[in-house]
């Protein structure tokens, strides 16, 4: 961006861009409020009509300036400053505290001569209002009372955050106006037709766990049998605070001329068999200093007590010139599906953190891939969820987790982690009856602006129990909120306030 001499204006900044780097602002139109849409209805012979409802709606701000001198360039950057395909971040100096989530709605004018021109940008404000630039904290009180103070203008919904600390089947928030509840209520009644589940490995991979898991001796699943290109357990892992990564591959032998993948595996054996079973794998499987030079190849197999497979998934970079890794899922021997991640989520971080989930109920297999935000620890991408049905590998009980971590040759190689592994048993095979309830060390949280809901970081809706409110709010000043739950728990509210 060219830098150009500008006098002193109200500062504005778009998506953290100052646009007094083009134009000297004169003049800023907020309005008083939001617009507001009336329905009304004539009623019988009475004057007037009655109001039927009436709701807050969008806003806009038309910011007007000057432009002086290098026209041509200073238009085709601001152009470029202002073209956002959804809303962001608009500030404005004269209330630093406060932001709007603003998008340029109509094409921004600028008339012209040689060396000056006047310009009209206009903001559309979809959601009305600002907001405050730092959220408020709100922690639970250990009788599961919290007051919330809201110092807006606004009613604004309200982030939840709860950390479990016993198993628990659900957890409720209750105010003068809300109630939400989350989990399966029922779970425990006398009357219940849910049929409760069974935790059997709820492993954060911590030093402690590192005795109950067995190194390279778990069974391998790409290329297990193939001359001299088949794959080899080798290698060693590094135990640290909730992760177990890759310390080392093993050796490539240089004496032949076939390629081969090698590793360390991971092997632990379930303290019961599981007929349905649930397993949810936490990775890391991204380019170490290399780039895009590296590869890798990543399993996690489901095994009965015979060494067969029954399911499993695996996510492979095998090209030496790009980040392009693929994922995989698996029935018995079969591959079902192969799929390349998409380009926006290696962008990301150029790499994958999250988690893969196989559920079998009967003989009906689901699996699902979910990205998480390393900094947040929630989902921003999923794949669709992936079903199909074998009667034959369904007879097979699960008894064994295998997991492995590979290197293509001497290439660079990725950099593969395993941050927790929960395995579940479910005593049913009726899907419809498996109730969602929580385990010691699981995670809620509630996006109060989305109304979505995250187990762990992986998005799940179907937690929010029926003939609950849609989000939980709070109005203008005071409003204390109750949490109830048949289990333990600490947890935060998280509010950012909203002005009309």
């Amino acid at each position: 961006m060219t830098d150009y001499p500008t006098s002193p204006s109200v500062h504005v900044k778009y998506d953290g861009v100052e646009l007094t780097e083009w134009i000297t602002i004169s003049d800023i139109q907020r309005n008083i409020g939001p617009n507001r849409t009336i329905t009304a209805d004539k009623i019988g012979i009475v004057a007037g009509k009655r109001v039927i409802s009436a709701t807050d709606d969008d806003n806009v701000i038309k910011i007007t300036g000057d432009m002086n001198y290098s026209l041509v360039a200073k238009r085709r950057e601001l152009a470029a400053a202002l073209a956002k395909l959804e809303p962001t971040i608009l500030t404005i100096d004269d209330e630093p505290d406060k932001y709007y989530l603003a998008i340029v709605s109509e094409q921004p004018q600028l008339v012209e001569d040689q060396f000056h021109g006047e310009v009209t940008i206009t903001f559309h404000v979809p959601d009305g209002v600002a907001h405050a630039a730092d959220e408020r904290l709100f922690p639970i009180g250990a009788d599961g009372s919290v007051t919330v103070s809201n110092d807006g203008t606004a009613e604004t919904p309200l982030d939840i955050d709860v950390i479990f600390t016993s198993d628990a089947n659900a957890i409720g928030f209750t105010s003068e106006d809300n109630i939400l509840q989350f989990g399966t209520p029922e779970a425990n009644s006398d009357d219940s037709d849910f049929v409760a589940s069974k935790v059997l490995i709820s492993d954060y991979m911590e030093p402690a766990s590192k005795e109950l898991w067995t190194v390279n001796a778990g069974k391998i699943r790409w290329r297990a049998d193939d001359g001299d290109h088949t794959s080899k357990a080798d290698g060693t892992l590094s135990w640290q605070s909730k992760l177990v990564s890759v310390a080392s591959y093993g050796s490539f032998d240089h004496k032949t001329e076939a390629g081969y993948w090698h590793g360390p595996t991971l092997n632990k054996e379930l303290t019961e068999a599981a007929d349905n079973v649930e397993a949810v794998f936490f990775v890391t499987f991204k380019p170490s200093k290399s780039g895009s030079k590296c590869q890798g190849l990543l399993e996690g197999n489901l095994v009965d007590a015979d060494g067969n497979f029954i399911a499993g998934f695996e996510l492979k970079d095998n090209v030496q010139t790009a980040n392009a890794v693929t994922y995989s899922f698996f029935v018995g021997d079969e591959r079902v599906n192969t799929t390349a991640l998409p380009a926006k989520v290696l962008k990301e971080g150029s790499g994958f953190y999250g988690t893969a989930t196989i559920k079998k109920v009967g003989n009906n297999f689901t699996f699902r891939l979910a990205r998480l935000n390393g900094k947040t620890g929630r989902e921003t991408w999923g794949s669709p969820t992936l079903s199909r049905v074998n009667n034959t590998v369904a007879m097979l009980p699960t008894s064994q987790i295998a997991l492995y971590g590979a290197q293509w040759r001497d290439f660079p190689a990725m950099q593969i982690e395993f941050a927790h592994v929960k395995v579940t048993k479910i005593n049913t095979e009726d899907d419809t009856l498996i109730p969602l309830t929580f385990t010691s060390g699981d995670e809620l949280h509630v996006d109060g602006e989305t109304n979505q809901v995250y187990i762990n970081g992986v998005r799940n809706d179907s937690y929010r129990v029926l003939g609950s409110s849609q989000m939980l709010k709070v109005g203008k000043g005071d409003t204390t909120i109750y949490a109830m739950s048949d289990g333990t728990f600490s947890g935060t509210l998280t509010e950012r306030e909203k002005y009309l």
